[in-house]
């Protein structure tokens, strides 16, 4: 009785576990539809963007040619993106394990968004120079052009170049480490007409506010997309905790059967020997 007992309270703890990780999947599944489509207006919107700043910028050049832009001495600013939650797999650790043998501590500094990158960041020798918790699970423009401030002025102030590490969207099942160099900003070369906008008038101080805001863009885009690569990768470990959790029940459901069939059976050999021997007395 005690076997049937132990086994009834792991069978009910497991299934406490498939229900919760079931729950999350779906919660999981039904903002990947909602970030999805979040994601594609930020393209659109960093793609709209991108295209006034080129078109400023094709007539900077024709009127006076940029000179090429300097090296500044200073070290690395990492920018690193991770989620909020755990529940989520390799999501985070990838991306650290990724980060941590790319960059040693005493050749680049951070700036970590999301609790589990502060989490694994501290203590390990790294300089975090700024932490935002609470920003990458609901990203919001006030939220990003904050970080983005941020960023700008540290890379005014100390640094050469900054590093925005996340992991990028291929698709829901497949998320892939990225480092993508943020600042200095490169501008590409213009090839052709970009058209549709007349500017007047044009100045550097123009360019230099179209640029602002197509970084801020970006840098939405980002988080937005980093966001959609957690839900996807959280999706998948809350399925597989389900599925991994449903076979544990169906395994322990038959060891309980058993259990119960041994327990009835030697309450009923034991009823039947009492039987007997009070059958025995008697006579």
């Amino acid at each position: 009785m005690r076997a049937v007992v132990q086994l009834k309270n792991r069978f009910d703890a497991i299934s406490k576990v498939n229900k919760i990780a079931n729950a999350m999947q779906i919660v999981a599944i039904a903002r990947i539809g909602k970030i999805r489509k979040m994601e594609k207006m930020a393209a659109a919107y960093e793609a709209a963007l991108e295209k006034i700043h080129d078109r400023i910028a094709e007539i900077m050049v024709k009127k006076k040619p940029d000179d090429e832009q300097k090296k500044k001495a200073g070290g690395s600013l990492i920018v690193v993106i991770s989620s909020e939650k755990g529940f989520c797999g390799n999501f985070n650790t990838l991306l650290f394990d990724r980060l941590t043998r790319r960059y040693k501590p005493e050749e680049a500094d951070l700036v970590v968004l999301g609790r589990k990158a502060i989490e694994f960041f501290r203590g390990r020798g790294y300089k975090i120079v700024k932490e935002f918790a609470k920003v990458t699970d609901q990203p919001t423009w006030a939220r990003v052009s904050l970080i983005y401030e941020e960023m700008e002025k540290l890379f005014d102030e100390r640094y050469s170049e900054v590093i925005v590490a996340y992991n990028s969207f291929k698709s829901v099942i497949s998320q892939e480490p990225t480092f993508y160099r943020y600042l200095p900003f490169e501008r590409k070369e213009i090839k052709q007409e970009t058209g549709w906008f007349i500017f007047e008038p044009i100045s550097p101080a123009l360019l230099a506010s179209a640029e602002k805001g197509f970084r801020a863009a970006r840098l939405f885009r980002i988080m937005v997309e980093n966001l959609l690569g957690e839900m996807g990768a959280r999706m998948i470990a809350m399925r597989s905790s389900t599925d991994n959790s449903r076979e544990l029940m169906d395994e322990l459901n038959i060891k309980l059967n058993k259990a119960r069939q041994a327990s009835i059976t030697a309450e009923l050999s034991e009823i039947a020997g009492t039987i007997e021997a009070m059958r025995g007395g008697a006579e």
